[in-house]
């Protein structure tokens, strides 16, 4: 798969953030103390994006929307303040990350290459 179609960098309220397509999940946290992550935000100036690319096109799609989505909360205090403690923003995140690339891929507003339809390998 192509990944010159993914965005290599994304402006969140003027801070600029890279975004690294990485292939080993240890690349994804530099940090070493989660295997299993298919992305990472880390704020700074630059800050920095890492996205695992062995997922299909749709969880490349979802993570990278995730990850935005981290940098969005990160630097934006009222929409951090606005979800409850119980839940974090973590799960929320997880969740519209996934809505919306449900909604850009079904709505043919974001176009990937793969066998199956998005709604067929939905993460929930």
């Amino acid at each position: 798969m192509k990944l010159l179609q993914f965005p290599r960098t994304v402006r969140v309220h003027g801070y600029e953030y890279l975004i690294d397509y990485v292939n080993k999940n240890r690349e994804v946290d530099h940090d070493l103390t989660d295997d299993n992550l298919l992305g990472q935000c880390c704020p700074g100036n630059p800050g920095q994006i890492r996205v695992l690319t062995t997922q299909c096109s749709i969880g490349i799609l979802d993570s990278v929307i995730h990850e935005i989505l981290h940098a969005v909360f990160h630097k934006n205090a009222v929409l951090t303040a606005a979800l409850r403690p119980e839940i974090g923003d973590e799960a929320f995140i997880h969740t519209l990350a996934n809505e919306l690339a449900c909604l850009l891929v079904d709505n043919g507003w974001v176009k990937l290459p793969q066998i199956v339809k998005p709604t067929e390998t939905r993460i929930n």
